[in-house]
């Protein structure tokens, strides 16, 4: 506001979000389309989820954090919450990605760019 009360003038040119399968409201608000519309480019902060849509080789459980792996992670620690949801998300992702001979990982890239975001 105080910016462009000043007659300045700034070109906004990328602008990141965090944005992923298990993360849409940048999608579901307009917020992506907005953004195309202007020229401003979206860079997609943690389009894996920061990792949890990855291929997870042994059973289901939150990830954890630290040397040893018993501490919470301290972000995303809301995603953790519905580690069921999650898990029913992944499963969806494994059996698209086997469909098309491609990884969890993959076909979650692939759906940023295919919503207009750079991951």
């Amino acid at each position: 506001s105080d910016l462009a009360e000043s007659g300045h003038s700034l070109t906004l040119s990328t602008c990141q979000v965090e944005f992923s399968l298990v993360r849409q409201h940048p999608a579901s608000s307009g917020l992506i389309a907005a953004c195309r519309a202007r020229g401003i480019v979206v860079l997609a902060y943690a389009p894996l989820a920061m990792g949890r849509l990855c291929a997870r080789p042994s059973g289901w459980s939150a990830p954890g954090w630290g040397r040893d792996g018993s501490r919470p992670r301290p972000f995303g620690a809301a995603m953790d919450a519905d580690w069921p949801g999650m898990k029913k998300l992944h499963e969806g992702l494994l059996e698209v990605a086997r469909s098309y001979n491609k990884t969890a990982a993959q076909v979650a890239l692939n759906w940023v760019l295919c919503q207009g975001a750079l991951p």
